[in-house]
């Protein structure tokens, strides 16, 4: 691609994720302002899916347009999460650093038992924890967001 045809590239991502973090920003207003309640588990649930949901629209849209493709196979979620810790030489800083990667690591594994499981059988315990800590997890992936998007800029500039 020529150099002219990289700018609106880079300014598309780069509005992509602006406006994904706006919707995950009101996702978390609604977090806020839901107690966790052990009576509502599904519901709950949908929040921390629609958490994870909305971070890996992000991560698709950087593979898609910085790294080539989104992997794909069995294990596409997880591998697409593993890309986004890694630097590509001349391509692109990691997007997320190592423990954040294990954060939200925990946020792929409860949304794949979310689809696969009953509301009943999924785990108080374990949503709890991963409720509890969803806004810090949140406010450190979004720093490292803004840290990535400062990387798109300079790429801007450059053009």
């Amino acid at each position: 691609m020529n150099k002219k045809g990289e700018r609106p590239k880079f300014a598309r991502l780069k509005a992509f994720i602006d406006k994904e973090m706006k919707k995950l920003d009101k996702l978390m207003e609604e977090v806020e302002n839901t107690p966790f309640s052990t009576s509502h588990p599904r519901h709950i649930g949908s929040l921390l899916h629609d958490f994870y949901t909305g971070i890996e629209r992000v991560f698709e849209r950087v593979a898609t347009n910085l790294d080539g493709e989104i992997p794909r196979g069995d294990t596409w979620h997880k591998d697409l999460l593993d890309s986004m810790n890694l630097e590509l030489e001349d391509v692109r800083p990691p997007l997320i650093d190592e423990y954040m990667h294990k954060s939200l690591g925990e946020y792929l594994r409860f949304r794949h038992l979310f689809r696969s499981l009953y509301g009943f059988e999924l785990n108080k315990k374990r949503m709890r924890k991963l409720y509890e800590n969803m806004q810090r997890v949140y406010r450190d992936f979004k720093k490292q967001v803004s840290d990535f998007e400062q990387f798109l800029n300079k790429l801007n500039e450059q053009i």
